[in-house]
């Protein structure tokens, strides 16, 4: 929510069309609220904050500018709104609202009212560096930001009110509904069979409560390094990109970038002919190809067959699929991996595996954190909707196992982690028993050694007389003559 609250005229009962950021505090397990004076400057913060901005901003005070406070400030096109918000921070905001400097082309009031010029869309994404942004960062579009910035300039005071996490309305309808991605390469060497294996459990069940997954993949762009304008074959791009240069991958070890590109098609393919009706027969695909084909046999027609036949894919309708798209050969653009690399810009995706619920990055990408960020949206968001399993299994020392069967085993170690021969983490019954049985020896024996050793100690004592102790009766303790 992004409202004025004063002047109150400005104020909207629904709050501004606004963006929030893909960084700062609004992961998917925070949420917050203020309410806060706004300060603007015109000053570009790509080149940080001195003492001589302050004649640029807004409203003039003579004073210094008082804590706390919420800095509006301009988009910029010489860096990255992770540049801005942290320039902002430092500066010592609670928060930052960023005026966007253009109309949006489906926002036919602005370009009405500024003209023509417009931009199709805009996001405020993570560069990678967000990690250091702790402050709230929302985008205020241009005709509502006009407005604001108009009454600043007057130097007239305004009143923001921000807040995130609230409750989703979608999550007031019977089956709420969001959507959580999993980014990857078709190669990666972070996500083994029992990961997989995991998320497609932890899929399954919570599309039974309205959540939608979507596998989204990682792709270089080849116009970023000139690969597009490589003419002949064989130059420094040839191995890594398709398409006249325009999508590159990374070599995977013995893996050309080009044969991953064919099989991140392949996958795209598969969800969208198969798996968004039938996510199982994405899963099975990609399980069954990085068991049996992964290694050796990566593009091999024999085994890639072997999993069409296991994960019920048609590879008639596959290959048609793939030819539609635009294929990887010639110069053409492919429409799958043109939106693969616009979504990447917007979800602000440096690094796989990463996953995202209903747009949030998760701080990591294994079982465990996905199971908790997807429980943790239902539950922040409308408690009265958090599937059962979620207050069953997250206190399980194996919750996808209890997702999975429906049981909490409360002893149990997550399937697929054995532990190494000297790593007992749950020690069988025997094992249980033999250590008790040690014990039980260990004071035993303790016991009848510490009894010998004091009857030993009576009985010379006693032959030994009450004054000398029980050396007396070995050594003569002095120089002088016994006594007769």
């Amino acid at each position: 929510l992004l409202s004025i609250q004063i002047p109150f005229e400005l104020h909207n009962p629904d709050g501004e069309e606004h963006l929030h950021a893909h960084f700062g505090s609004q992961p998917v397990h925070h949420r917050g609220h203020l309410g806060g004076y706004v300060y603007y400057t015109d000053d570009d913060l790509c080149n940080g904050w001195n003492t001589h901005n302050k004649t640029s901003t807004y409203p003039k005070n003579k004073e210094d500018i008082q804590q706390p406070f919420i800095l509006m400030a301009p988009t910029s096109k010489h860096c990255q709104p992770v540049v801005l918000a942290r320039q902002a921070q430092l500066f010592g905001a609670s928060a930052v609202v960023f005026a966007h400097q253009d109309c949006l082309c489906s926002d036919a009031n602005c370009t009405n009212l500024h003209g023509p010029d417009c931009v199709p869309d805009v996001a405020l994404t993570n560069d990678g560096s967000g990690g250091s942004v702790s402050i709230p960062s929302f985008l205020l579009y241009k005709e509502s930001a006009q407005k604001v910035i108009g009454q600043l300039k007057n130097d007239q005071p305004v009143l923001m009110e921000l807040a995130w996490g609230l409750p989703n309305k979608t999550l007031d309808a019977e089956t709420p509904k969001f959507t959580h991605t999993l980014w990857s390469t078709a190669n990666d060497a972070l996500l083994d069979v029992i990961t997989l294996q995991h998320f497609k459990t932890i899929s399954k069940a919570v599309a039974q409560h309205g959540a939608n997954f979507e596998p989204k993949f990682s792709i270089v762009s080849g116009e970023r390094f000139g690969c597009d304008k490589q003419i002949e074959n064989g130059g420094p791009c040839d191995h890594l990109c398709t398409n006249h240069g325009r999508y590159c991958a990374l070599n995977a070890f013995h893996i050309g970038g080009q044969k991953v590109l064919n099989e991140t098609l392949r996958r795209l393919c598969i969800w969208e002919e198969f798996g968004k009706i039938a996510p199982e027969t994405y899963w099975d695909y990609i399980i069954y190809h990085l068991q049996h084909c992964a290694q050796n046999f990566y593009n091999d027609e024999s085994c890639l067959r072997d999993a069409y036949k296991h994960s019920k894919v048609d590879e008639t309708i596959l290959l048609s699929c793939m030819s539609d798209s635009g294929a990887i050969t010639g110069d053409m653009q492919n429409s799958m991996f043109e939106k693969q690399l616009q979504e990447q810009r917007h979800a602000g995706i440096v690094t796989t595996p990463s996953l995202t619920v209903d747009g949030h990055i998760l701080e990591d990408a294994n079982s465990f954190v996905y199971f908790e960020g997807l429980c943790r949206r239902y539950f922040i968001h409308n408690w009265t909707r958090t599937p059962e399993f979620c207050y069953q299994c997250s206190a399980c020392h194996d919750p996808i196992g209890c997702v999975q069967t429906g049981k909490c085993e409360r002893g149990s170690v997550p399937k697929g982690l054995i532990p190494d021969d000297n790593d007992d983490v749950v020690p069988s019954t025997k094992t249980k028993k033999k250590k008790k049985t040690g014990w039980i020896w260990f004071w035993t024996i303790s016991f009848l050694a510490g009894c010998a050793g004091c009857y030993v100690y009576y009985k010379k004592q006693q032959e030994g007389g009450s004054g000398g102790g029980v050396l007396n009766s070995y050594f003569q303790l002095s120089n002088e003559d016994p006594i007769a």
